[in-house]
């Protein structure tokens, strides 16, 4: 009977995660004493996002129930929210994205340094995460996670297509983790297709032309699919209605229904 491989992860990222989790710790912490145990996303559009995800949830698109909108600042963003709206984990579920976001971030920039140390980080794992958890630190990244924005998967997405074009140049070969960042980037932030564009034509250069014209199509074709009403419709009506100045009472259906993460 064959035995079943049991894949180790490495000491230095096993370190990098440690290093994460104890900024979210950190960072979560700071947050209950600075609101007295009662944290909330600092901006409105987190609730926005979770506001269309639970619309999603019944087959609607928009805010107010029979009005179509596109008050989201991410195509793709809603979608992940929608599969816990209606439970108690929904208003956690963009932090909880965005650990795992974070998380591979660490992992790409642990493939980027040894990929420009040939190799050789891997063999002193304690100061490869050190390097790794400069870059965390100094740009704030793990805070970003506590926006309950897409940003940090986004920042995922785009170092992937910086990290994967570095390993097509130095070994020949295209990671399927290059492809997904070229795909799933513009979805996540419209922001995206500049680097999808800019990492296809690296491609090409790389005489990867197959997955250069495939990637971009596929990305773009997201939002070729949405309704034209879509389209038409002003996000800003939306806004206006949902103003961070406003308080988001407790009664609307839309309303983040989890205490912790409720707003006060």
């Amino acid at each position: 009977m064959p035995r079943l491989r049991v894949i180790r992860p490495s000491t230095d990222l096993v370190l990098v995660a440690l290093v994460i989790g104890l900024l979210f710790v950190v960072e979560a912490v700071a947050i209950l004493v600075a609101t007295s145990g009662h944290p909330t996303y600092p901006l409105d559009d987190p609730y926005i996002h979770l506001a269309l995800s639970d619309r999603i949830r019944h087959g609607h698109y928009g805010i107010n129930p029979g009005e179509v909108a596109t008050p989201s600042s991410s195509v793709l963003w809603p979608f992940l929210l929608a599969p816990t709206a209606g439970t108690v984990l929904h208003a956690a579920t963009p932090l909880a994205i965005n650990l795992v976001a974070t998380l591979a971030t660490g992992w790409l920039l642990l493939r980027l340094l040894a990929d420009v140390t040939d190799g050789r980080s891997r063999r002193r794992p304690a100061l490869a995460a050190s390097l790794v958890a400069g870059p965390l630190l100094l740009l704030n990244w793990g805070a970003v996670a506590f926006t309950g924005m897409e940003h940090s998967a986004h920042i995922t997405a785009s170092l992937a297509v910086g990290v994967g074009l570095v390993e097509v140049a130095c070994t020949g070969t295209v990671p399927w983790w290059l492809v997904a960042g070229l795909v799933l980037g513009p979805s996540l932030r419209y922001e995206g297709l500049a680097v999808t564009v800019a990492g296809a034509a690296v491609l090409c250069w790389e005489g990867r032309r197959r997955t250069a014209l495939l990637a971009v199509p596929v990305a773009v074709l997201p939002w070729s699919r949405s309704p034209s009403s879509l389209r038409r419709t002003a996000s800003t009506s939306c806004r206006a209605r949902c103003s961070s100045s406003q308080r988001w009472p407790a009664d609307r259906a839309w309303a983040p229904s989890w205490p912790p993460w409720a707003m006060p």
